[in-house]
């Protein structure tokens, strides 16, 4: 058996794959984890906590998540304590509680659907354009949607909404 390593001899490697030095079973233990790891190290590597998303990024992950109608996914965008409100200041929703209600319900509607028209990012806000495809009561529609979100921290904050022009096709919401 080699020397331990504080003596001033250098091990075989034989010594250490054997497992015979108290750090080589370690090393050994630290080799079969790297050789589990090893398939994920790529998603680690893109993971939020390794490289900060940017503003922009976040909110089309929450756009996406939306238009997937992913609860989850969506609700991983917003901070705990986040709130919605209309663009005149009425509280519509203060965290993932009420968020979550809110968009189970919205996400109920079959056809509904955001598309993006136009993004400006300036600092840590974000404005969105959109066109939002909806089941009305009276059928299916669209709505001109302006939200404006603000990041603390890789989540979004708070967001407010105003909406514009809304328009009913007439098609029957069983019909679509």
């Amino acid at each position: 058996m080699g020397a331990a390593l504080g003596s001033g001899f250098w091990t075989s490697l034989s010594d250490c794959n054997a497992g015979q030095l108290g750090w080589a079973t370690g090393l050994t233990e630290l080799c079969h984890a790297m050789r589990f790891l090893g398939p994920h190290i790529a998603q680690l590597s893109q993971h939020k906590f390794m490289k900060p998303e940017d503003p922009g990024s976040l909110v089309q992950r929450q756009l996406d998540a939306y238009n997937a109608k992913n609860v989850e996914a969506w609700l991983s965008t917003y901070s705990h304590d986040a709130e919605h409100f209309n663009l005149h200041g009425e509280r519509l929703a203060q965290g993932h509680h009420e968020l979550r209600t809110r968009i189970q319900a919205r996400f109920r509607e079959p056809n509904l659907h955001a598309r993006l028209l136009s993004r400006t990012v300036v600092g840590n806000v974000v404005v969105d354009s959109e066109e939002i495809t909806r089941n009305f009561p009276e059928g299916l529609g669209t709505i001109e949607m302006l939200c404006i979100y603000e990041v603390v921290s890789v989540r979004i904050a708070r967001a407010l909404f105003a909406l514009g022009g809304k328009g009913v096709s007439g098609v029957p919401n069983d019909a679509a």
